[in-house]
């Protein structure tokens, strides 16, 4: 029976996904991403997703990610560094949005009066 393809998840795949996190700029990332970390294993982001889902430590790699990635966005675009369009993009995806609070009032503050008028249609046979 084939088994299929023997996975490359081993003790040095580990060592290099822990290497990435500190070394992505080497790998001409901004900050560590997933996809970054897909390239630089060789393989697919399913698969690090798959093997985030089997392996306890590798979920926590892919959370290590997730923070630094967060801390340098924020960092680096409160000093200016990253364009803010971007910056603001990528941190929706970690839970940061703009709120804007719209209060509909009538005139003075008072609440907006609301009224139905029900019409019957008129006849339109002739």
């Amino acid at each position: 029976m084939d088994t299929g393809r023997p996975t490359k998840y081993t003790d040095e795949l580990i060592a290099a996904a822990l290497e990435y996190i500190t070394s992505y700029k080497m790998y001409g990332d901004e900050f560590p991403s997933v996809v970054g970390l897909a390239h630089a294993l060789d393989v697919g982001r399913r698969t690090l997703y798959q093997w985030a889902d089997s392996y306890e430590n590798f979920k926590h790699i892919l959370e290590t990610i997730k923070s630094e990635q967060e801390r340098i966005l924020l960092n680096s675009g409160l000093r200016g560094d990253f364009n803010s369009a971007i910056t603001k993009l990528v941190l929706g995806k970690h839970g940061y949005h703009d709120k804007q609070d719209l209060e509909h009032t009538g005139a003075q503050g008072a609440p907006i009066g609301l009224s139905i008028e029900f019409v019957k249609a008129e006849d339109t046979d002739t």
